[in-house]
């Protein structure tokens, strides 16, 4: 009909402009499709647009939307045969020229899933279109006793290798047989619900006691160093400082701070998520709202790096627990991709740890 979401094909400086993203299993995303001519009408059940996320090889018009999937509503006509179209009635809710927009999305399962996009007239088979596609990874986390998600087993870590046992200081520990001295830095973050202290000295002390936690549960005897590693002053941890925005548009700009836009590195970012736009103003004129473009989560981190100006972000130093010493420095970290479990209150955290053998590295990693 003219127009659509991207697809495969469609390239602009030989990457693809299709749909290509990260959900994590049983958390909500949003889905956004964007592309040329997308119809911008009011949706109703059979004109569309329309959206589907099948399993992989499915046929777009005719498969049904698997178990695994919440938030999008797809059934085929009574005494229709399997051929035939599937009716979906999930209207988006965004429907602009340039993009189209579900929320509320949720798999409940782990892999590769295909994205179906319809523009319009998609009660016929022909107008489905693939349109992209949607990794979806398990987030691992220590001490968790749940049971994975449907083919999520494959993507959790395995056990470490085999070790040898050795002794020393007196007692009998388990190290792997060829250890040497190798330094390495692992990111990690961690989100913790109920209701911890966010500032002043508690927070302080919850940061200190997550660094000790972590550092304990994480530790085990070297042979080679001859001591329980890492140790707490190995470990680094600070809160996330995410972005803010002012409650009123009118206070666009932080004092002392200066406020410009930086559109190389918002394209650079949008990118990332398919959003072929090369300016924050661009993204303004596309959503054709402030509020819109500034708490968009899918935009949030090219939004956070390039307009601060548009948006008027304020990114404040957050305290930050040092591997050096029991003080407390200030730091601003921003991991480029994280999805936080927990709800709005979770305390969100990034942390480092610094490994000094090739066999405490790997057992940190697994």
């Amino acid at each position: 009909l003219g127009g659509g979401a991207f697809q495969a094909f469609d390239k602009r400086g030989g990457e693809s402009l299709a749909l290509s993203m990260e959900a994590t299993p049983g958390v909500a995303f949003d889905l956004d499709l964007t592309g040329e001519g997308m119809t911008a009408v009011e949706p109703n059940a059979l004109v569309g647009p329309r959206v589907k996320v099948l399993e992989p090889g499915s046929l777009c018009g005719s498969s049904p939307i698997p178990a695994t999937v919440e938030g999008l509503l797809c059934q085929r006509p009574q005494g229709a045969d399997l051929l035939s179209v599937m009716i979906c009635t999930t209207t988006p809710d965004v429907a602009t020229r340039y993009l189209h927009r579900w929320r509320g999305i949720k798999v409940n399962g782990c892999g590769d899933y295909m994205v179906c996009h319809c523009n319009a007239n998609c009660d016929k088979t022909q107008n489905w279109k693939e349109a992209g596609k949607v990794r979806v990874r398990p987030v691992w986390t220590f001490g968790s006793m749940a049971q994975a998600p449907p083919g999520c087993e494959a993507f959790l870590p395995t056990a470490p290798p085999p070790v040898s046992r050795v002794t020393f200081g007196g007692a009998s520990s388990t190290v792997t047989v060829n250890e040497t001295l190798s330094v390495r830095i692992i990111s990690l973050a961690l989100s913790i619900s109920g209701g911890l202290p966010k500032m002043g000295p508690p927070l302080e002390k919850a940061l200190e006691a997550v660094q000790l936690a972590l550092a304990t549960y994480v530790s085990a005897p070297s042979g080679l160093l001859q001591l329980q590693v890492p140790e707490p002053d190995d470990v680094t941890v600070a809160v996330f400082a995410g972005r803010r925005l002012p409650e009123v548009h009118g206070e666009r700009r932080a004092q002392g701070e200066v406020c410009a836009d930086d559109d190389a590195t918002f394209a650079a970012e949008a990118k990332k998520v398919s959003f072929p736009l090369g300016s924050c103003k661009e993204a303004l004129q596309m959503l054709n709202n402030v509020d819109t473009l500034c708490n968009d989560p899918t935009l949030k981190d090219a939004v956070a790096k390039g307009c601060k100006l548009t948006c008027g972000i304020c990114i404040p130093e957050v305290p930050t627990v040092a591997p050096s010493n029991d003080t407390v420095s200030l730091t601003t970290p921003s991991p480029s991709s994280i999805v936080w479990p927990g709800g709005d209150d979770a305390l969100r955290l990034t942390l480092e740890v610094r490994t000094r053998t090739d066999w405490s590295g790997d057992g940190v990693m697994a």
